[in-house]
């Protein structure tokens, strides 16, 4: 009975998460933008989604350590935050290098750390990898400045 509990905060977190997102989007499409002399009927939705968004992620990471505790795992190991950190390095490199190479280098270069880092366990190929962050970096240009209309960072360089 406590598993089927346990999941099904895990499901509630992740419709609360799925409810602010789309609600958020929905709000993004009022044609009045949000001022600082008149924040207009934009403004509520989106301290609604944010409150929505962020109690669903505690919820979500709750009911994750809950998982973990009832199977006797700590929640996050030391591994863990150092996989948290190394992430967070790439992260950050990314954005510098995003900066000085534009997208067309940076993206690709961090989608493929980001693929080999978390698949050293899977022995995913080299060729496999390089496919990947090729197709994503593809992908994204697409959404971003096709179908929105927005432009991506171009660096110093490029």
């Amino acid at each position: 009975m406590k598993r089927y509990l346990m999941n099904g905060e895990l499901l509630v977190s992740i419709l609360i998460l799925a409810v602010g997102i789309m609600f958020a989007v929905m709000a993004n499409q009022f044609g009045i933008e949000i001022e600082p002399d008149y924040p207009g009927p934009k403004l509520f939705p989106f301290i609604a989604c944010f409150g929505l968004i962020v109690c669903g992620t505690g919820m979500f990471f709750q009911s994750l350590k809950k998982i973990r505790e009832q199977r006797g795992e700590r929640f996050f190991s030391v591994k863990s935050w150092v996989k948290l950190g190394i992430t967070m390095v790439i992260l950050v490199a990314y954005a510098i290098l995003l900066h000085t190479l534009g997208y067309f280098l940076a993206t690709p270069l961090a989608s493929f750390a980001l693929v080999t880092y978390f698949a050293h366990e899977e022995q995913i190929r080299l060729i496999q990898r390089i496919l990947f962050s090729a197709v994503f970096t593809t992908v994204i240009y697409l959404v971003y400045s096709v179908l929105f209309g927005l432009r991506l960072p171009s660096g110093l360089l490029f």
